[in-house]
């Protein structure tokens, strides 16, 4: 879904390459890059690490949010995050240990090679998201490019029918064991909402 979008952003290779290190040196070496900062949500994303608050709407940053939201879900692109073997992960840097080091500054020298630190990824023991449906607003939907606004709308239905179907699940729980309630012989399913199967999509940034 997403890879039409950011086609000519200089990290995708790295990224469809699921070579995060790769990816993290790219990001560093390329501060000013367009879509730097929505590849950077990315690797934060794919390594489990807390995505920061979006000062100005940006409705793809906003989509890597909602997958964060959708975390350990079933049938997600989570299934494939969370293997350990799924991303490279590896950071390279010189190993020559006569190299001179000192801190990282805009002024770049021939020859220069930054030292990028290890990544973090914390994937094991992340916790499950809290669910995406409060996120799948209606301007984001409109703000997104066409297919990815479908993807998500069909995901903001398939989420508002379970939720539909949970609030009249409890209801009938309700109404069957209210006081001198003298019967429960009614068919729960009279109350639920009609709908056929619905199966949700896999990944709202859709892998290449």
């Amino acid at each position: 879904m997403i890879a039409l979008v950011l086609l000519l952003a200089p990290f995708v290779d790295a990224f469809w390459a699921r070579d995060l290190g790769i990816l993290k040196r790219e990001l560093v070496e390329h501060p000013s890059a367009e879509r730097r900062l929505l590849f950077d949500d990315l690797l934060q994303l794919t390594t489990c690490n807390k995505l920061e608050k979006i000062n100005e709407p940006d409705p793809l940053r906003a989509l890597v949010r909602v997958e964060e939201a959708r975390r350990g879900a079933p049938h997600t692109l989570w299934a494939d995050v969370l293997r350990d073997d799924f991303f490279r992960k590896t950071v390279w840097n010189p190993g020559d240990r006569d190299i001179i080091t000192w801190p990282d500054e805009e002024e770049r020298w021939p020859g220069e090679v930054l030292l990028v630190p290890p990544l973090r990824w914390n994937c094991a023991k992340a916790p499950a998201g809290f669910g995406a449906l409060s996120l799948l607003t209606p301007a984001l939907l409109n703000g997104l490019p066409p297919e990815p606004a479908a993807r998500a709308a069909y995901e903001r239905a398939v989420l508002l029918w379970r939720k539909a179907r949970r609030q009249s699940t409890l209801l009938a729980w309700i109404l069957c064991f209210a006081p001198r309630r003298a019967s429960c012989g009614w068919r729960q399913s009279s109350i639920r909402p009609r709908a056929g199967s619905i199966s949700p999509p896999s990944g709202l940034l859709r892998r290449r």
